[in-house]
């Protein structure tokens, strides 16, 4: 169960990369023009696919991506060690995963904030326009 309130997010039109598949409610990242998924703390994440999309087929090669900032609850897939409400996310590589947003050097991005209970995957609802980058130890 999630929440969901995405009637206010910036929906984006964007090229799935040739060769990749975007899954739906899981962090997105250009690469080039296009996107992937994106699977790394570190990640320049810009939002969640709205829906799924394959590079290689010409029906769904173009998916609708709520880019993050954007004042909007999304549902979001969750990935291993679940979330609770309050919590921040960051791309994982299946999907969203808790972070401790710290004082460290390193940067990672935050794709929002828990308003949902989720369990390893399972769904969210995030608050994307909580989306930053931090320092983390």
């Amino acid at each position: 169960m999630y929440s969901r309130k995405d009637q206010f997010a910036l929906v984006q039109s964007c090229t799935v990369k040739a060769g990749s598949t975007v899954r739906k409610f899981y962090p997105v990242k250009y690469d080039g023009s296009d996107i992937v998924e994106s699977e790394g703390t570190t990640d320049a994440c810009i939002g969640i696919a709205c829906e799924a999309g394959n590079g290689d087929v010409e029906k769904s090669k173009i998916v609708g991506v709520w880019m993050l900032g954007s004042p909007a609850i999304v549902p979001v897939h969750i990935g291993t060690g679940g979330i609770t409400p309050g919590g921040y996310l960051t791309p994982g590589n299946e999907g969203a995963v808790a972070i401790t947003p710290g004082g460290g050097t390193v940067k990672k991005m935050v794709i929002g904030q828990a308003v949902d209970t989720g369990t390893d995957g399972g769904y969210a609802g995030v608050n994307i326009g909580l989306a930053h980058t931090c320092g983390t130890a």
